[in-house]
C-alpha cells in the first residue's frame, strides 16, 4: 500500500463532507465523503469547492475541481479532468483525458474518454458514449445507446439518441434531432430542426436542414443538400417529409419526363430558358423538378416504384414514365353489386386490383364472386 498523500482535516461541511489536506507541500483542497472517494495513489486530485462522495471514485492522475460534483458510483480517472460547475453522476466513468466542465451533466450509464469534452449546458446519458476528440456542447444532448465519436460534434440543442451514431468530423446543431439507428458521419452537417432517423445516413459532405426529415433507409451523400422542408407530393405516403423508403408509383408521363430530363441536364443553370420549363410541368412532376435543383445528386429512395427501389440519378427520368391511367368502375357481381371506382391502367390492371381489395376486405368472398364487370369512367 502507497503512502498516504493526503489526511482529512477536521472540516466538515453540512452534509458531512471531509475537507482534505496535501500532506507534502500542505495544500488544501476539495471535498470528500471518505478516503475510499480520492486514491492515494498517483497525482489524482480534488480542489476548490469540488466534492467527491458515495461510492465514486477518482484515481489515476484525474483532477476534480472548480464547484464540480462527482458521485454516485461514477469514476473518473486517467488524466481526465472534472472542473467548474459539472456534474458526474450515476455509474459513468470519465477517462483518458476526457474533460467535462462548464454546468454540463454525465450521468446514468454515459462513457467520456479518449480526450472527448462535454461541457456548457451538455447532458450525456443513459448507455451513451463520447470519445475520440469529440465535442458535446451547448445545450446538446446525447442519450440512449448512441455513440459520438471520430472528432465529431454535436451542439446547440441538437438530440443525439436511440443507437445513432455521429463520427468522422460530423457537425449535428442547431435543434436536430438524430435517432433510431442513422448514422451522420464523414464530415456531414445535420442542423436547424431536421431529423434523421430509422436506418437513415448522411454522409460525405452531406447537408440536412431547415425542417427537413431523413428517414427508412435513405442517405444524403456527396454534396447533396436538403433543406427547407421540400415537400414530397402525395405519391409518396407514409413520410414526414423530404425523403421516405415506402415503395410507390410515381405518375410521369413521357412529356413530363423529356421536361424533367431537361432540367436535370440544366440544373445548374439560372437562366431564364431553365426558368420556363417549369410551365410545362404540373402537380407530382412540378416537385420532381423542384427537387432536382434543391438536391444536387437526387436521392435514390426519392423515386421508387417497386419494393427493391428504383435506383437512378436525376438523368434517368424516361426510365421513370408509366402509361398515362384512366378511371374505371368495376361492378362486383356477388349477392347484389359491389362498386369500386378504380385508376388504373388497363382493364385487366382495374379487374385485378379489384379482386385484391375484395379479398382483402372479404376473404371468403373471392370464392363467391361470378364475374368483374369492368367498364370506363365517363
Amino acid at each position: 500500500m502507497s503512502e498516504p498523500k493526503y489526511k482529512l482535516t477536521g472540516i466538515v461541511d453540512e452534509t458531512g463532507l471531509y475537507q482534505i489536506q496535501r500532506l507534502s507541500d500542505g495544500v488544501i483542497g476539495g471535498w470528500i465523503g471518505s478516503e475510499a472517494n480520492l486514491s492515494h495513489e498517483g497525482n489524482c486530485w480534488v480542489e476548490g469547492n469540488a466534492k467527491v462522495y458515495g461510492n465514486a471514485k477518482v484515481y489515476g492522475d484525474a483532477k476534480v475541481s472548480g464547484n464540480a460534483l462527482v458521485y454516485g458510483d461514477a469514476k473518473v480517472y486517467g488524466s481526465a479532468m472534472v472542473y467548474q460547475a459539472a456534474s458526474v453522476y450515476g455509474e459513468s466513468l470519465i477517462y483518458r483525458g476526457a474533460r467535462i466542465f462548464g454546468n454540463s451533466n454525465v450521468f446514468g450509464k454515459a462513457n467520456v474518454c479518449d480526450n472527448a469534452w462535454v461541457y456548457d449546458e451538455a447532458w450525456v446519458t443513459d448507455n451513451a458514449r463520447v470519445f475520440d476528440s469529440s465535442r458535446v456542447y451547448g445545450d446538446s444532448s446525447v442519450a440512449g445507446n448512441a455513440s459520438i465519436f471520430h472528432h465529431a460534434n454535436v451542439l446547440g440543442s441538437a438530440i443525439v439518441r436511440g443507437n445513432a451514431f455521429v463520427f468522422g468530423n460530423a457537425h449535428v446543431f442547431g435543434e436536430a434531432d438524430v435517432y433510431g439507428d442513422a448514422q451522420v458521419y464523414e464530415s456531414a452537417i445535420v442542423y436547424d430542426n431536421a431529423r434523421v432517423y430509422d436506418k437513415a445516413k448522411v454522409l460525405g459532405a452531406g447537408k440536412v436542414s431547415g425542417n427537413s426529415v431523413v428517414c427508412g433507409r435513405s442517405q444524403v451523400a456527396g454534396e447533396s443538400n436538403v433543406y427547407n422542408n421540400i415537400p414530397v407530393p402525395s405519391y409518396a405516403p407514409g413520410c414526414e417529409a423530404n425523403i421516405n423508403e415506402t415503395p410507390t408509383m410515381i405518375q410521369v408521363t413521357q412529356a413530363d419526363a423529356a421536361v424533367l430530363t431537361e432540367i436535370s441536364a440544366r440544373r445548374l443553370e439560372r437562366s431564364e430558358a431553365l426558368t420556363s420549363l417549369f410551365s410545362k410541368l404540373s402537380g407530382n412532376s412540378y416537385w420532381i423538378g423542384r427537387l432536382i435543383l434543391d438536391v444536387d445528386t437526387i436521392l435514390p429512395s426519392v423515386f421508387r416504384n417497386d419494393g427493391a427501389g428504383l435506383r437512378h440519378t436525376a438523368h434517368s427520368f424516361k426510365e421513370l414514365v408509366i402509361p398515362d391511367t384512366r378511371e374505371f368502375v368495376v361492378k362486383v357481381l356477388y349477392h347484389g353489386n359491389i362498386v369500386y371506382k378504380i385508376t388504373a391502367r388497363t382493364v385487366e390492371e382495374a379487374s385485378a386490383i379489384a379482386e385484391d381489395l375484395l379479398r382483402k376486405s372479404n376473404p371468403e368472398a373471392t370464392n363467391q364472386v361470378d364475374k368483374f364487370d369492368v367498364t370506363p369512367s365517363n
